[in-house]
């Protein structure tokens, strides 16, 4: 009995040293485990953003002019324009270098560009003004394989793209022509543009906001007849019914955006939001042409300077001025921003990350 007792105490003996050397080992492993490993550095504050600037130059043309920027990513950015060669309309930037777009249309120029992600990208403007400058309108999507053009039917020039899906999408442009695509074709908002031409015939849709299928604005600018003077009047479409919101004289109004956070902005002598039905002024800049960003507190807008709101004070980027550039738009994902401009001659991208 002694002896067995003594085979059960070594044999206990024996558990309880393996069991404690297999605590001793689990917590050097945990200690190792929680040790810290490398981390990804934390996305830099907009206004201490690094910044890098990009010459776009089509080979033998006299002009590559991009006017307008989107993109689904910081490594698919689409910039769109007008080239005086017969490519180089669109540009794509993959996450390191600028490389033109070969697409197989005639084009006179492009002057927006809008999507819904890396397979549906939009672009808009005017092809060959020959024989019939009235029935120029051109639109090509891309589907993440191969660029095709779409029935725009013959209206004038577009000039804005916008929307709130890929089945609804709106297009403004010359002589008053709203366009409207559904998902399945494109056609025009009777209503708006006999409303438009009823203000006046030289008339254009330049820019549009849609923050869903039952709620877009449009902008609309008018030459007043007998005068040199100019009407912008800005519509709003609600549940298929459209009705003017206001109209200015002396003011103009550069673009409507309309923010993921579910509020309408518009470009001016700084930036005003839609609060209540009435326009109140957020910040003063001397001119806004486009605005983007991703959190009341956090967004850029450019005009004769590049700004940036956070929600409290007006940030400049003064370093960044370069005389003889015009910007014309930006885009920004919170992570890093692309802005275009030009000197009339080439174009160039401020990227900021």
């Amino acid at each position: 009995m002694k002896e067995g007792s003594d085979r059960i105490v070594r044999y206990c003996t024996g558990k309880s040293t393996l069991a404690i050397w297999g605590v001793i080992a689990v917590c050097i492993l945990i200690q190792f485990g929680c040790t810290p490993g490398p981390t990804e550095p934390e996305s830099k504050k907009p206004r201490e953003y690094t910044w890098t600037i990009d010459t776009l130059s089509y080979p033998g043309s006299f002009q590559t002019l991009m006017l307008s920027v989107w993109g689904s990513s910081p490594k698919n950015v689409y910039a769109a324009g007008h080239n005086w060669s017969a490519y180089g309309f669109v540009y794509h930037y993959d996450g390191s270098s600028w490389q033109p777009v070969s697409t197989p249309f005639r084009i006179l120029s492009l002057t927006g560009v809008f999507g819904f992600g890396a397979n549906d990208v939009w672009v808009v403007g005017q092809k060959d003004v020959y024989p019939d400058p009235s029935r120029s309108a051109v639109v090509v999507r891309y589907n993440g394989s191969r660029w095709y053009e779409m029935s725009a039917g013959n209206v004038s020039m577009l000039e804005s793209i916008w929307g709130s899906s890929s089945s609804d999408v709106w297009m403004g442009g010359l002589d008053g022509t709203l366009l409207h695509y559904d998902g399945m074709s494109i056609t025009p908002d009777s209503a708006m543009m006999t409303l438009a031409r009823s203000i006046d015939p030289a008339s254009q849709f330049f820019s549009g906001a849609s923050s869903t299928p039952n709620e877009t604005y449009a902008a609309l600018l008018a030459a007043i007849p007998g005068s040199n003077g100019y009407r912008c009047h800005i519509f709003r479409r609600h549940n298929s019914t459209w009705s003017r919101v206001d109209s200015t004289y002396g003011q103009t109004i550069s673009c409507l955006w309309s923010a993921p956070w579910g509020k309408m902005y518009r470009g001016t002598t700084g930036v005003d939001v839609l609060q209540d039905g009435t326009w109140n002024r957020l910040f003063y800049a001397p001119a806004i042409y486009r605005i983007c960003g991703v959190a009341e507190d956090n967004f850029f807008a450019i005009g004769s300077s590049i700004y940036h709101w956070n929600g409290k004070d007006l940030f400049e980027f003064k370093d960044l001025h370069i005389q003889g550039i015009e910007l014309s738009d930006v885009w920004t994902d919170g992570t890093e921003v692309f802005i275009v401009g030009n000197d009339y001659k080439n174009t160039v991208v401020y990227h900021g990350r």
